[in-house]
């Protein structure tokens, strides 16, 4: 049985669907209720801390810290206003939503990408060329028609409210 993430107070503890089912089962004609104002709030926040954790098993704060510097370094890229830059723009769109949806990139691609000095717009060009180049305009395309065939994960909350 997978093991789920549960949030008690205000840190996110991992349980296993056995453990609550009974705080969670409803009877059969008993009402729904409507979600609780800070219910995709706590989603997210229990989203996040699943999310951190597999990070920190992957490899911890230093993998975590080159892919933020690899966003960072994209989001200037795209909001730089140069006639170089311009033509790259989509590919460095394409790069961002990898890092933040799908995850691809391997380490080395994303430590070229954080290692960018954004300033030198030179460098940053001849190195999203070559990115470019290596893996391809729609490398991200290729790899969502691949991923389709994949299962997915499905996140499925609940949220206790007890009417009592």
């Amino acid at each position: 049985m997978h093991h789920k993430i549960y949030r008690y107070d205000t840190a996110p503890v991992v349980l296993s669907l056995e453990d609550v089912i009974d705080r969670i089962r409803a009877e059969k004609d008993e009402p729904a209720l409507p979600l609780s104002a800070t219910f995709w709030d706590v989603y997210e926040e229990i989203k996040t801390h699943r999310e951190y954790s597999e990070s920190h098993r992957r490899g911890g704060h230093k993998e975590h810290s080159i892919q933020q510097k690899a966003i960072n370094n994209l989001k200037s890229i795209i909001g730089t206003d140069n006639e170089d830059i311009t033509p790259l723009k989509g590919f460095a769109r394409t790069l961002l939503e990898d890092i933040l949806d799908y995850g691809t990139l391997s380490d080395y691609t994303l430590r070229r990408i954080a290692n960018l000095d954004v300033g030198k717009i030179g460098s940053v060009v001849k190195e999203l060329k070559k990115l470019m180049q290596e893996l391809g305009e729609d490398y991200l395309e290729r790899e969502k028609q691949r991923l389709k065939s994949i299962s997915k994960e499905i996140i499925i909350a609940i949220e206790n409210r007890n009417q009592r």
